[in-house]
């Protein structure tokens, strides 16, 4: 009798960083500004890295 051994996946490791928040020091309008715009950015580059692991797990068979 045959067996099967099943192969685990995972999505690539540069997929699987964590999204930290920037560290700022706010002392005016404008750095809650430039604070703004940074966590825009990471919440970015976050949706973007959600978006690869999903196209990853389609690609590889994943729900």
């Amino acid at each position: 009798m045959k067996t099967t051994t099943p192969i685990f996946l995972v999505p690539p490791a540069n997929l699987l960083q964590p999204c930290t928040a920037p560290s700022f020091n706010i002392l005016t309008n404008a750095d809650l500004l430039s604070y703004t715009v940074a966590l825009e950015a990471t919440i970015k580059r976050c949706d973007a890295n959600m978006t690869r692991i999903t196209e990853w797990a389609t690609e590889h068979g994943s729900p």
